[in-house]
């Protein structure tokens, strides 16, 4: 059950790292300390777990579970936990949907399947995250590929995931190209945010009409503060 029964994806979301023993076996002790140190910076909207700065797609199905409990136990009353959902096959998307939803989790945060690098259509797309929807009713926020790497949703793809998943409440551009970031802006609906990558948010904000609501993932726990700081300017200085 989430702790955040009405949270919606916005504002400064870091990517939390996830350290390990010399035996490839989680630390522990080092991950609370980091997830201390990380939610210590005021005005944090959300945490991201289980997702590439914490080495997804090397862990197992335990070991994500397990960095669930753990990010629950510290700081899961403090801040909403966005889930990372990586799988190759829409099935275990859906079981990592539910296992995230029922461990505490607020949002799931949808990779593309790697098998899309092959080709992918709309219905592809389409069927993966209904199936992911109809195993949590969490907000999804789509994690937008760049489209040369073949993960990549193009614009008309997007329009029927907004239109036909209604639980897709943002998405997550990862893309470096402003060209591909412009054709994402009107496909939305007014339900979906549009959430930046870091070293993204200032020069596309600046090069778009789009209002910056979106996310800025901060990689190491310094940088949570000084992404606030600028997620901030950006908002209210431009």
């Amino acid at each position: 059950m989430s702790r955040f029964k009405d949270f919606v994806p916005h504002g400064v979301i870091p990517a939390v790292l996830l350290p390990f023993r010399d035996d490839l076996s989680i630390d522990e002790h080092s991950f609370r300390s980091h997830l201390r140190d990380v939610t210590a910076v005021e005005g944090l909207s959300a945490l991201t777990i289980n997702a590439h700065s914490t080495e997804v797609a090397s862990c197992t199905s335990e070991e994500q579970t397990r960095v669930l409990e753990i990010t629950a136990e510290d700081v899961g009353s403090k801040l909403p936990i966005m889930h990372g959902v990586w799988a190759d096959g829409s099935l275990e998307a859906a079981r990592i949907a539910k296992r995230a939803q029922a461990g505490g989790s607020s949002a799931l945060l949808v990779f593309p399947p790697a098998p899309f690098t092959l080709g992918q259509n709309a219905d592809m797309a389409v069927a993966h995250f209904k199936t992911i929807a109809s195993a949590s009713d969490l907000p999804l926020i789509v994690f937008q590929y760049p489209l040369a790497t073949g993960q990549g949703y193009p614009a008309e793809t997007l329009a029927r995931l907004f239109n036909e998943v209604p639980t897709i409440r943002a998405i997550k551009d990862w893309t470096s190209s402003v060209q591909q970031h412009e054709t994402q802006i009107p496909v939305r609906n007014d339900d979906v945010v549009l959430m930046f990558e870091d070293d993204l948010c200032t020069r596309n904000r600046a090069l778009t009409d789009v209002e910056p609501s979106g996310e800025v993932h901060a990689e190491e726990s310094p940088y949570g503060l000084f992404a606030f700081d600028a997620f901030q300017a950006l908002v209210f200085e431009t």
